[in-house]
């Protein structure tokens, strides 16, 4: 509910979040090579830095971190 007595709908399709739609895991897949570029990944994997130290280095959450170490092969270190 808004301040101004409406509420609001979200329009978002559900299958997004669920990873089913194509266009959405184009995107998703974009935006993590983006934000976290496999080069810099990789060197940061390979000093043992661990999940949280990650995601915080390249300012993303903790989940969209393990998704990219799991993507990319890498052993997630917690």
């Amino acid at each position: 509910m808004h301040n101004d007595g409406t509420s609001h709908t979200s329009k978002r399709d559900t299958s997004s979040s669920l990873g089913l739609d194509e266009k959405e895991i184009e995107a998703n897949t974009f935006a993590a090579n983006l934000l976290m570029p496999q080069d810099e990944v990789l060197r940061l994997a390979g000093n043992k830095y661990t999940l949280d130290s990650m995601a915080s280095y390249f300012g993303v959450s903790s989940l969209a971190m393990e998704y990219r170490l799991n993507k990319l092969g890498v052993d997630v270190y917690v």
